[in-house]
């Protein structure tokens, strides 16, 4: 690394703070066919110089256009930054906010180990939570379809989806085999949010909810499954948490049942590759005890809980399947 891409790196941080302030105050709603400075500012209860100097900044940046005083969105805005567009990424821009708080934080969390009461916001806030599970359901909607294209479902009739969120990949495996019957085990406000989106995909029927905190050793998480999803969830605890978790997942399967585990996984080292190493960072800002883990790590509590023929699929640059037999 040179002296210019060390000092890019230290400023990255600008124009991810003027798309997020410029999406929460509403700009690129405002905008709508084309507004000046002055209007503009009236529109987002701001002062006339503030919004001329974001909004002229946001032209620099590709996200509005300006032709004379007015400014325009570009397409790029029209398409994700409006929040009338069908593919609008809201939530995920409000929830890269929210890491914003928690990122300030982070010598605190180097120094202590944690963040106090930071891994409680997302389950004890309404709006919070409500916004955190919408964008896990735009973020993940493509990993849930390869989830689904590429586990063998013969034979499957009963899925459990443990910390299954806005129930993405149960309704992945339901539409590749509608025979399936899934139960999403989560937090009762994660549900609340599920449910609608669930009830919005007519999926009423074959996907249902089971309230509970599936970290809790006295969850119960029912039985005579035939697959038992976990996905992107071990990362929010320790070993012994996660091992914990497997033990009751493998009790919840039928015998031949297979367990399926979606990470993303850092290399031996713990520094490889970069998204898992900041992944491990967020874990930090976030959670009390997660982490990212090792392909080793994760297979030694997959046959610690009981699984053999432990295989491993590489999904894409970001997931990882692990998978175990029940005998």
């Amino acid at each position: 690394m040179d002296l210019q891409e060390l000092l890019g790196m230290a400023s990255n941080f600008q124009e991810a703070r003027v798309l997020l302030i410029a999406h929460d105050l509403g700009v690129f709603d405002a905008v709508g066919s084309g507004k000046g400075a002055r209007r503009l500012a009236g529109y987002l209860g701001a002062s006339p110089r503030g919004t001329r100097i974001l909004l002229d900044c946001l032209v620099a940046v590709g996200l509005l256009r300006k032709r004379g005083s007015r400014y325009y969105n570009t397409g790029t805005a029209k398409a994700y930054l409006v929040s009338t567009s069908p593919h609008y990424m809201g939530p995920v821009l409000k929830l890269n906010g929210y890491m914003w708080e928690r990122w300030s934080r982070l010598g605190e969390a180097v120094r202590e180990g944690h963040l106090p009461k930071a891994e409680r916001e997302f389950i004890s806030d309404p709006v919070k939570n409500r916004n955190f599970i919408l964008a896990m359901d735009l973020l993940g909607r493509d990993t849930a379809m390869k989830v689904a294209r590429r586990l063998d479902l013969r034979g499957v009739r009963r899925v459990l989806d443990v910390g299954g969120g806005p129930g993405h990949y149960s309704m992945a495996l339901v539409e590749r085999s509608p025979r399936i019957e899934a139960v999403i085990v989560d937090l009762p406000l994660t549900l609340r949010v599920a449910r609608e989106l669930i009830e919005r995909r007519g999926m009423g029927g074959k996907v249902r909810t089971r309230e509970g905190d599936f970290f809790d050793p006295q969850c119960d998480l029912g039985e005579g499954y035939d697959l038992a999803l976990a996905s992107n969830i071990l990362h929010i605890e320790d070993s012994a948490h996660n091992l914990d978790l497997l033990r009751r997942i493998y009790g919840a399967l039928n015998p031949g049942g297979t367990v399926v585990v979606n990470e993303i996984l850092v290399d031996a080292t713990r520094a490889r590759p970069k998204e898992a190493a900041l992944f491990a960072i967020n874990m930090l800002a976030a959670t009390a005890r997660g982490n990212v883990y090792t392909k080793a790590e994760i297979s030694s509590w997959l046959r610690e809980a009981g699984f053999m023929d432990i295989k491993t699929v590489r999904l894409d640059g970001r997931s990882t399947l692990l998978m175990g037999k029940r005998p």
